[in-house]
């Protein structure tokens, strides 16, 4: 049994470990390469604008590989740890998302949240007052880059023009906001799912435990929490 759990788990933790590390490297590799190497190379506009690019790509990779193996990780072991009865919170915890309906509700409940955090945050732009390429006469569609300056996490910065109303701002650390406060939200809305589906079942519980449930989901939103 031991064995079982293990085998199902490790995957999952190298598939986290392999997004931890990419998504480091992302962060710290731009603004590290672009200060230790030579002056005249840093002068060149096409190396610092390519590097840029490959430094965000390997930042979302990272978080998107981060964002499935965390998932996997939960679903895995809760799997295997649901059967044995255990009063700990782990034992409670793994009840809830060893049943599919509340793995899928984290999933829908983290990109649903994502979307809504992206609109609020400025990563997703909606003007639909201005033109783009009349304010900042770009093409449409297109992709601005920033490549100075600012701390580790904030550079490079990329906007793309999709439509003439509708754009993204693509900064690191803002993409890991995105990425781990959808997660930790979906994590809490099937946890919240679950305890709900008891309210029918267990007279104790009534409203007082609805209510805390909703709190707990509101709670883990600062978005929502102002």
């Amino acid at each position: 049994m031991i064995s079982q759990r293990l085998s199902g788990r490790v995957p999952s933790l190298a598939i986290v470990l392999l997004g931890t590390l990419l998504v480091i490297f992302g962060f710290t590799a731009y603004p590290v390469v672009t200060a230790l190497i030579p002056t005249e190379v840093s002068r060149s506009e096409d190396f610092v604008i390519d590097f840029a690019y490959f430094a965000l790509g390997v930042d979302t990779l990272g978080l998107c590989i981060l964002f499935y193996g965390a998932t996997n990780f939960l679903t895995s072991w809760s799997t295997g740890e649901a059967p044995g009865p255990s009063p700990s919170i782990v034992g409670v915890v793994a009840a809830a998302f060893a049943k599919s309906r509340y793995s899928r509700l984290l999933i829908a409940s983290s990109f649903a949240y994502g979307i809504f955090y992206a609109f609020a945050s400025g990563l997703i732009v909606f003007q639909p007052a201005l033109r783009f390429s009349d304010v900042y006469h770009v093409g449409i569609p297109s992709l601005a880059i920033a490549t100075c300056c600012g701390p580790i996490g904030e550079t490079p910065q990329v906007v793309a023009y999709i439509t003439q109303h509708i754009g993204l701002l693509l900064v690191p650390v803002n993409l890991l906001l995105l990425f781990l406060i959808s997660w930790l939200v979906g994590v809490n809305a099937g946890f919240a799912g679950y305890v709900l589906s008891f309210r029918t079942k267990n007279a104790s519980m009534g409203w007082f435990g609805g209510i805390g449930a909703f709190i707990g989901l509101f709670t883990s939103c600062p978005t929502c929490a102002g």
